[in-house]
């Protein structure tokens, strides 16, 4: 008997967007769980406007947008309250299911930016390397935070760098300095605070010398981990790309 194939992707489908082929009703059936986690309505309401208010303070999406996501979803919750959201054969969990109501009350345009910044790429698998041998296999994520980390304690090390620098024998309110020195001359002899600055420029310099080695490193062919941007690349006789 010859197995019947799917024509097309079942219209509405919120993450079907690869699909070439509709999903068997078998299968569609079998993986639902919008049956058992209907429950889980609220929780994933208020988390998500929690996300939105976030992307919102940071500029992602606009303060008008955040506030049509707001009521959209405050809405589709008074419909599960009320007993009055109807469910819908593509929504395959509770988070398809509010988000396709979401789009019906203000727009696909709109209640599209609501996870905007959400994805899981922060997860994707990445081989950890020493010495350029593939070693623990870790999350991707950890490779641009570890330069988020150092560069945080770049910035820490600068500012108690500073307050070595601030203090002077004298007029030190009137430059906005945070204090005097109580010796002139251990002020006009001292050049510690040259010997910490140039100790602080060394280990700065040095990450963000790493970050760049590992950028050209990770956006070549052999790699292909990062692309760079043709804003920050140029070319040359014998490269199409190069940093």
């Amino acid at each position: 008997m010859a197995e019947k194939k799917a024509d097309a992707p079942a219209a509405g489908m919120l993450l079907g967007g690869g699909a070439t082929g509709a999903i068997d009703p078998l299968m569609h059936k079998y993986n639902a769980s919008i049956q058992y986690d209907k429950a889980l309505y609220k929780k994933d309401i208020l988390g998500s406007i929690a996300f939105a208010r976030a992307n919102s303070k940071a500029g992602i999406i606009s303060d008008d947008e955040f506030q049509a996501i707001e009521r959209g979803l405050l809405q589709v919750m008074e419909e599960w309250k009320q007993g009055t959201f109807a469910i819908m054969p593509n929504d395959e969990d509770i988070h398809t299911a509010n988000e396709r109501r979401l789009g019906e009350v203000i727009g696909k345009d709109i209640a599209g930016k609501l996870h905007t910044g959400c994805s899981r790429k922060d997860n994707y698998i990445m081989p950890g390397y020493t010495h350029l041998q593939r070693a623990q296999p870790v999350r991707f994520s950890q490779w641009p935070m570890s330069y988020a980390a150092a560069f945080k304690q770049d910035l820490e090390q600068l500012r108690q760098v500073l307050k070595g620098v601030n203090p002077l024998p004298l007029v030190a309110e009137e430059f906005g300095l945070s204090g005097i020195n109580l010796n002139s001359m251990n002020t006009s002899a001292d050049r510690d605070f040259l010997i910490d600055f140039l100790v602080w420029n060394s280990i700065f310099t040095n990450h963000v010398s790493r970050w760049a080695e590992d950028l050209i490193m990770y956006s070549t062919s052999e790699f292909g981990f990062v692309r760079l941007a043709d804003a920050y690349s140029t070319g040359s006789a014998l490269m199409p790309k190069k940093i």
